[in-house]
């Protein structure tokens, strides 16, 4: 079967989603670089290179996948037309496509906007470090090993991780799972690391967390806290529509056929990313700190 290269390659729709394909391979990772399909395509490699508008058959379409392993959503459009890459999800039960994305070739590879900084940061972020205000029957500790690289908390390992930055915030520094793909270790989101803190964010039931801070021992009554390490815990479990509960738990929640229908939050003045901790003083889909994804 024929291929071409005005398909091979990389294709980007800002930091939402990376597409990479080569011959009759795709690899498709979402906005955090994690791989979300791998699979066999298809396609009419004369009229792609014709500019018309060509159909790309995948051998599996399935996007996202219910706790079972059923699909939920799936690949609905995925065509190259006069240069351009136009890709749409939806539900399995849903006809149209709601979503498209138009994606544009790009001459780098998914990784390369994130620069390892390990040797310049691990020394000073080894050893204890201490939650503020969390008191020390909850567990209080986090312990990042040098030597093998890992981090570990209430006695349990996190995985090995890397020191990074990203092109677009070179100043802001991360810890981050060791493939690069994750930004989350367990119910911890990735964490920042700050002029004498680690801040981060964890998921406990369907509870978001205020920010955490960790620090030296020493140095928990000298550091500014951040105002948004000071936050009530916030609900994040989604409520059913009315009628019967249906199967399926999470925190003790019953949740609808659909899943999850809608968000319950703690009223504040405003919001904070729930990856960085950013003050978000408007409606946004993609935190302009970090560009985590904000909301469901």
């Amino acid at each position: 079967m024929r291929y071409s290269d005005k398909l091979n390659g990389y294709w980007e729709k800002e930091r939402r989603y990376y597409f990479e394909f080569r011959d009759g391979r795709g690899i498709f990772r979402e906005y955090r670089r994690k791989i979300v399909l791998d699979t066999e395509i298809s396609y009419d490699a004369e009229r792609l290179e014709s500019g018309a508008r060509t159909e790309i058959s995948l051998a599996d379409t399935t996007w996202v996948r219910d706790a079972f392993g059923g699909a939920m959503t799936r690949v609905k459009t995925l065509a190259y037309e006069n240069g351009r890459l136009i890709f749409a999800t939806g539900y399995v039960s849903e006809e149209d496509d709601r979503n498209e994305h138009v994606l544009e070739k790009v001459d780098h590879g998914p990784f390369d906007h994130i620069r390892i900084r390990d040797d310049e940061f691990l020394p000073r972020l080894a050893g204890v470090w201490k939650a503020w205000g969390r008191p020390k029957t909850f567990g209080d500790e986090l312990v990042i090993d040098e030597k093998e690289r890992k981090i570990i908390c209430l006695g349990r390992g996190l995985g090995a991780f890397h020191v990074v930055s990203y092109a677009y915030a070179p100043e802001r520094v991360y810890i981050v799972p060791e493939d690069l793909t994750e930004e989350s270790f367990s119910a911890y989101t990735r964490f920042e690391v700050k002029p004498d803190m680690l801040t981060t964010t964890e998921m406990v039931f369907d509870m978001s967390m205020p920010l955490t801070v960790f620090a030296r021992e020493e140095m928990l009554d000298k550091i500014e806290i951040p105002e948004a390490a000071k936050q009530a815990p916030r609900s994040v479990m989604m409520c059913p529509p009315p009628g019967p509960p249906m199967g399926g738990m999470m925190g003790g929640g019953m949740m609808g056929p659909l899943g999850m229908q809608m968000v319950r939050k703690i009223s504040t003045p405003y919001n904070f990313c729930a990856n960085c901790g950013a003050k978000l003083e408007s409606p946004l889909n993609f935190c302009p700190e970090c560009g985590a994804k904000i909301g469901s």
